[in-house]
């Protein structure tokens, strides 16, 4: 996951270097996605991203992401933002972080 602004920077830049400084890698890294708090700066990045790269990143909505779990049994506490998931119930879901979402789903 790559942030914008200086992390994006940091980021991109550790991501690149990973071949170089160890050969062959012991991981192949890929984006996967690309979150922060500012919608605008969110879609700058992953326009600059997408004009440079063979794989291009999507930005997507809650309602996006929950079209993934269609016929699916959400395990609880459902759709969430990554950074507050976990399995069991929760009282309080933030409202507020990062908009990149995550969620467990079971085949009936």
């Amino acid at each position: 996951m790559l942030g914008y602004a200086f992390m994006g920077k940091a980021h991109t830049n550790a991501l690149k270097k990973i071949p170089y400084m160890t050969w062959p890698p012991p991981l192949v890294p890929k984006l996967v996605g690309i979150a922060g708090r500012n919608t605008e700066a969110v879609q700058e990045a992953a326009d600059r991203y997408n004009q440079t790269s063979s794989v291009t990143v999507t930005l997507r909505t809650k309602a996006d992401v929950a079209r993934f779990f269609d016929g699916m049994e959400l395990v609880e506490p459902g759709i969430t933002p990554v950074g507050v998931w976990r399995p069991g119930p929760m009282d309080d879901i933030p409202g507020r972080g990062l908009s990149t979402y995550t969620a467990v789903g079971r085949k009936p």
